[in-house]
């Protein structure tokens, strides 16, 4: 073999590699809810459901528009996946966008947040009238979802290169780690070849382009399940962004993900005639070399949901479009 050709391999380890780790943290929340959704969705919503009592709160954020545009609502109901939820913040109650609206405008916050929800999790979960009543009370509904709807085939390939059976509970950060570092370096290279030859085979394609159809299929349907509920609230839908955007600058994985997250974006963009608004985040997320999603190479934290910052982003973007109904 030569030089040239061992080089190449080299490289196309470390990518894998780097793509791997990156998606670790994730494939915890997903594998932790899969076989207990109806506990999480219970634990959640009894926390949601307590009674509220107004605090006061003393924190800075960084924004430029006025939340005087909040005063006018005074029942805000977050609904999606993880990012709603606030993962991976180490102050959920302070910093998560949906926090720092509720601190702001001393409104009533609902938050149904669950990790690894997907579109057709919440539709489902809308179709039994869960959340109905809180829902219905609203003047303010913010959703993020869509991602997991993708994640979901990677977590699959991955769980099958390493030999881990998603069925069983586990922490599969750990479990990958150690089935790797466990491997003899020929294991090794076949855990990683499987991973990079799956990821970017015809069945995966066909696996992606079915997840963006149903997508498609379902996303008018959950909105106008909203609309059925409460035709008067405010509803705005977070934007798809790739966290890794910035790290994997012209890989044949950032890509493959840019292509499905653009396609997400493209229907979210044109169907704003269902009745809701865009939170244009993406380019904001993408202008600060990753730091605004929990990323750091140097740290070894792959946690691709926004931190902080990120959360600010969101919560200016939201301030933003309601500012423009006044």
């Amino acid at each position: 073999m030569n030089n040239n050709k061992k080089n190449y391999i080299i490289i196309i380890i470390l990518i894998i590699i780097i793509i791997l780790s990156s998606i670790l943290i994730s494939i915890y929340y997903i594998s932790n809810i899969r076989d207990n959704n109806s506990e999480n969705e219970i634990a959640i919503n009894n926390t949601t459901n307590e009674t509220f009592e107004e605090v006061s709160y003393t924190f800075e954020v960084n924004n430029k528009i006025s939340s005087d545009c909040l005063s006018s609502y005074k029942n805000y109901v977050a609904l999606g996946d993880s990012i709603t939820l606030g993962t991976g913040l180490a102050d959920t109650d302070n910093e998560s966008f949906s926090s720092l609206i509720k601190n702001t405008s001393n409104c009533k916050l609902s938050n149904f947040g669950i990790d690894g929800m997907n579109t057709s999790w919440l539709l489902y979960d809308l179709s039994q009238g869960k959340y109905t009543d809180k829902i219905k009370d609203a003047d303010l509904v913010t959703v993020s979802i869509g991602s997991n709807d993708i994640f979901w085939i990677l977590y699959q390939i991955i769980a099958k290169s390493f030999n881990i059976d998603i069925s069983k509970k586990h922490n599969l950060n750990y479990s990958i780690y150690d089935s790797f570092s466990n491997a003899t370096l020929s294991e090794k290279y076949n855990m990683l070849h499987n991973f990079y030859k799956t990821v970017f085979s015809d069945e995966t394609k066909s696996d992606l382009d079915s997840a963006i159809a149903k997508y498609k299929k379902d996303f008018p349907k959950l909105i106008s399940k909203i609309r059925d509920i409460n035709n008067r609230a405010e509803i705005i839908i977070l934007e798809y962004y790739n966290p890794y955007h910035n790290v994997l600058k012209n890989t044949r994985f950032n890509k493959l993900s840019e292509n499905y997250i653009e396609q997400l974006n493209s229907f979210l963009y044109s169907n704003t005639n269902l009745g809701y608004d865009v939170s244009y985040i993406k380019d904001k997320f993408y202008e600060s070399d990753s730091t605004n999603v929990n990323f750091s190479i140097f740290n070894v934290n792959f946690d691709p949901h926004p931190n902080k910052n990120g959360h600010e982003i969101i919560y200016n973007s939201i301030l933003e479009i309601l500012s423009n109904k006044k």
